[in-house]
């Protein structure tokens, strides 16, 4: 298929022979382009220049590692190509393959579907210039995704899903003969590019956002889910252009109806709205407009996250049974007890409720996104790892009285804690080790709020710190970021519950401010989610400190469940042993 625009006066001679284009154009990468006296291309050059400058902001930001080595010269889709083979060649020797299966594929029908572009692009007037920053800006999407997925393809594989819908947007008819692009198309198709252009920019800010706040491998973000609804509007704005050519392929997968029933709520409408109101605007109808949708963003927010909590306050028994349910179905009773098996189950709101206090007046106000940045640093203390489970699901062999312990655990009204340990028989993973895994699972998989932790030692000792009192730190602060995920957008400080961003610059990796730790876990706690499923294995590892330890880890732990309304129960789980035993 070739093309040929038809009587385009908006078309200005460039090719990619320019020599002078080729030698000058890398250097001016970042410059702002001058608005084009015709209103559908000055719109396109807008945000052309405002790509630019988030371009240039996301590769200050970037460290060397997650940089693209460009050569300078204009970009090509070939460039884009190669870099994606390149991170595919890792993926296919890695120890864990399967993690990447589905990634791969993302990047396989996104190469299938890159030169999508090359017609339209050439339709445009000066192409080579939006041709180039489009497969520059994306290369370092790419690489920077891939670089945060490069153990949770999450980010990756939401990036690339984006990707390919943007392209697959792009509807042109099979034929042998020239496709001809009218005159009159040339707007619509600057709509589009408009439009995605718009969407990298926002895309590149929102890594930088995630990047600072140390969120990137967090296993709450969904980039496709911020996204879907843009991503429509790109679709929509394709089919401008695409309708000429006959009528334009539907793109209903099933994949978008949650972006189409979320356009149902008023909030997130005037919020899409408002983020889509910044495309055209420069200088300060751009900040005023980009003011306004980070407005309509929290107010969204903290509409979805009141909801959000009252179903789940009112829906938490059938979601706890619904939880049991499915794991029942990957555990199997062996009708034996082995002594060495233990489980304890605390009686019900046993030292865990309190009555709940008068609502008291609000004093202060701080966003989670302002904590979230100012404790970025505590991710420097712990392992990533041990926030998520590596096991795939399987059918689990266990004691009957488990199975009974478990039910109890998983359906009673009030908060609980639920501790289990064994002697391993063999060095494969432990049953209660994969019951762990298969609760953190099935409590994501249905959407329940749920913190993780394989607790673990450091390999080496820090200066006048034990390795247990390391391991503890690294415990306590991988909580304290994942409880700050589940903060209300906008936190309501009181006299007695308040969190502010200087609580965080006391926590310097030791036990000199254990006190002030407590302190903010407890705050915490008392923001969290109506329900809440704490997951915690390998507890004894950081539980067999010596005698003479003046910070008792059952301080640590116990505390954190002493301070929650009763109507807002806490399940936990942990997995744990006998100090000196290999066990979960």
């Amino acid at each position: 298929m070739s093309l040929q625009v038809v009587s385009n006066p908006l078309a200005v001679s460039l090719t990619t022979e320019d020599p002078q284009f080729s030698a000058t154009y890398w250097k001016k990468r970042f410059d702002a382009r001058h608005p084009s006296p015709h209103p559908a291309i000055a719109t396109l050059d807008i945000e052309y220049s405002e790509l630019a400058k988030a371009w240039k902001r996301l590769q200050e930001l970037l460290p060397l590692s997650e940089q693209v080595l460009f050569e300078e010269r204009p970009q090509t889709s070939q460039d884009v190509q190669a870099l994606i083979r390149s991170i595919q060649a890792p993926w296919a020797s890695h120890t864990q393959q399967q993690l990447f299966s589905h990634s791969s594929a993302l990047c396989d029908a996104f190469l299938a579907t890159l030169d999508l572009h090359t017609i339209p692009l050439k339709a445009l007037p000066s192409q080579h210039f939006y041709s180039s920053l489009l497969y520059g800006t994306l290369q370092t999407i790419i690489k920077a995704r891939r670089q945060a997925s490069s153990k949770y393809p999450r980010v990756m594989d939401g990036v690339m899903k984006a990707l390919v819908k943007v392209n697959q947007s792009i509807s042109l008819p099979e034929q042998s003969e020239p496709l001809q692009i009218a005159n009159d198309s040339i707007p619509a198709l600057a709509n589009f590019y408009s439009h995605l252009f718009f969407f990298l920019g926002e895309l590149m800010d929102w890594y930088a956002r995630r990047f600072k706040c140390r969120l990137l491998q967090s296993p709450h973000e969904d980039v496709y889910l911020d996204f879907c609804n843009l991503i429509t509007s790109i679709q929509n704005s394709a089919r401008g252009f695409t309708r000429t050519f006959g009528d334009p392929a539907v793109l209903n997968d099933g994949d978008d109806e949650t972006g189409v029933s979320m356009m149902q709520h008023t909030y997130l409408y005037l919020w899409e709205d408002a983020r889509l109101s910044q495309i055209g605007k420069r200088n300060t109808e751009r900040r005023f407009a980009a003011q306004n949708a980070l407005t309509r963003l929290l107010i969204w927010e903290i509409q979805q996250s009141a909801e959000q909590r009252s179903n789940l306050r009112d829906s938490r028994g059938q979601l706890l049974a619904q939880m049991f349910d499915r794991a029942s179905q990957q555990l199997r009773p062996n009708g034996e007890q082995h002594s060495a098996m233990v489980c304890l189950t605390t009686a019900s709101g046993q030292d865990l409720l309190i009555a709940a206090t008068p609502t008291e007046k609000q004093k202060h106000k701080y966003t989670r996104v302002e904590l979230q940045l100012a404790s970025a640093h505590l991710e420097e203390y712990f392992d990533d790892d041990d926030q998520l489970v590596g096991y795939e699901p399987t059918d689990v062999v266990v004691e009957e009285d488990v199975i009974e312990s478990l039910k109890q655990w998983s359906t009673d009204t009030y908060s609980q804690i639920l501790a289990v340990g064994s002697v391993p028989k063999s060095a494969s993973a432990s049953p209660f080790t994969l019951i762990a895994t298969c609760y953190a699972n099935l409590a994501r998989n249905i959407k329940l709020p749920v913190i993780a932790c394989s607790c673990s030692i450091p390999p080496t000792a820090k200066d006048g710190m034990t390795l247990f009192q390391q391991g503890l730190i690294a415990l306590v602060y991988s909580l304290i970021r994942q409880l700050l995920e589940y903060l209300p957008p906008v936190v309501n400080g009181s006299s007695t519950h308040t969190v502010k961003a200087e609580n965080f610059t006391l926590l310097d990796g030791t036990l000199a401010s254990w006190k002030e730790v407590l302190s903010l876990v407890d705050t915490l706690l008392n923001y969290a989610p109506p329900l809440l499923i704490p997951v915690h294995r390998r507890v004894h590892t950081v539980a067999a400190s010596n005698s003479c330890d003046p910070y008792p880890t059952a301080i640590g732990l116990d505390s954190w469940t002493a301070k929650r309304p009763a109507q807002d129960p806490l399940h936990r789980y942990w997995t744990t042993g006998v100090a000196g035993r290999d066990s979960v």
